[in-house]
């Protein structure tokens, strides 16, 4: 992961949590709860999903980012996603 790679990505997960949140404050616990139809999720669900998913995934990110600053390393290359995130 190049450092421009850490930074964007800090930046995207601050950003998705501002969305996420202005998404949540704006609606009712029932349109949260609502399913649209009875084999999807409703947006609860989904939002629960990738808070689980991202439970998983950031310390996965920490721990490299740190690794490489622990390092001194820089990347040229661009990170894949590697095993554990191809099985999420």
């Amino acid at each position: 992961m190049t450092p421009e790679q850490a930074g964007r990505l800090l930046a995207e997960i601050a950003d998705t949590t501002t969305r996420a949140r202005a998404l949540v404050e704006s609606r009712s616990a029932e349109t949260l709860m609502n399913r649209p139809r009875k084999e999807s999720w409703s947006l609860a669900e989904a939002l629960e999903h990738l808070v689980l998913t991202a439970d998983a995934m950031l310390p996965l990110a920490d721990a490299a980012i740190a690794e490489l600053e622990r390092e001194g390393q820089r990347s040229s290359k661009p990170a894949g996603l590697g095993l554990a995130g191809w099985l999420l």
